[in-house]
């Protein structure tokens, strides 16, 4: 099982959905994915990520997305953990911005800044 399988069978339970650019089917630069993690987890589902190869990542302050508790790279893929609640709040904010496809010609910094104003 390559490296892209184990990721996706790790994250399966909690909830994976497509956001920014991938969600319109832009998988060329990378796949941004949000998973929904209990605080109780967050530190399991961390470290079961870090086993497969991925990298904490840290963001840079223009696309900080305070919903966010950490983030994850390896290679193209992109995981980034939320806690319930900041989970729907992100989800419900993406489902906006696609509803108006508002991320149309935005940059990354650009598309952070407007999912955060919809907080």
């Amino acid at each position: 099982m390559n490296f892209l399988s184990q990721a996706l069978e790790t994250i399966r339970p909690y909830k994976p959905v497509l956001i920014g650019s991938a969600s319109y089917g832009n998988v060329f630069n990378d796949i941004d994915m949000l998973i929904c993690v209990d605080v109780a987890k967050l530190e399991e589902v961390e470290s079961q990520l870090s086993q497969l190869g991925f990298t904490r990542q840290v963001p840079d302050p223009e696309t900080l997305d305070p919903r966010v508790h950490s983030a994850w790279k390896l290679e193209k893929l992109d995981i980034q953990l939320a806690t319930p609640v900041n989970y729907d709040s992100k989800v419900a904010a993406h489902r906006e911005v696609l509803r108006k496809r508002l991320y149309k010609g935005l940059s990354k910094a650009a598309r952070h800044a407007l999912l955060c104003s919809l907080m």
